[in-house]
């Protein structure tokens, strides 16, 4: 079974939200200095848990994995809202990273984990257009026609 390492999944999180460090929250506006920081930041983070990082013209930060048959794209948003709060969008992104992670480092599910994806998408508000109706198609355009989204 996959242990989740929830003082890596915190460090994680505490480490993404000094991007852009706001009073008690995060302020990493979309295609900022700080955002832009931040997704090669996380690329670096899907490159060590053993996916092939890649950030497209949109700002998408996708982390392939080049042994999956099938895919499940898990992530969120890596960006903010204005003076967001630290875990807006970064809770899912961060939690696609492990369980990347956890997948990979048990033995017992030797290629199964290798379905697993993880990214950190552009605007939440953007993502919910793509995903939405007909864009749907668009977006397995982009990573794929057998990712799971």
């Amino acid at each position: 079974m996959p242990v989740i390492d929830g003082q890596r999944v915190v460090a994680d999180l505490r480490r993404l939200a000094e991007f852009g460090r706001y009073k008690t929250g995060v302020h990493r506006p979309t295609y900022s200095s700080v955002d832009v920081e931040s997704r090669h930041w996380l690329a670096g983070k899907l490159r060590e848990a053993g996916l092939e990082p890649v950030i497209d013209g949109i700002g998408n930060v996708i982390g392939r994995n080049p042994r999956a048959q099938r895919r499940l794209l898990v992530g969120s948003h890596s960006e903010t809202q204005p003076h967001g709060g630290w875990l807006d969008g970064a809770l899912g992104v961060i939690y696609g990273l492990e369980l990347a992670r956890a997948f990979r480092d048990d033995p017992e599910l030797a290629g199964l984990g290798d379905m697993f994806e993880a990214t950190g998408l552009p605007p939440a508000e953007a993502a919910r257009i793509i995903l939405d109706g007909v864009r749907a198609e668009r977006w397995r355009i982009l990573v794929g026609p057998d990712v799971v989204v």
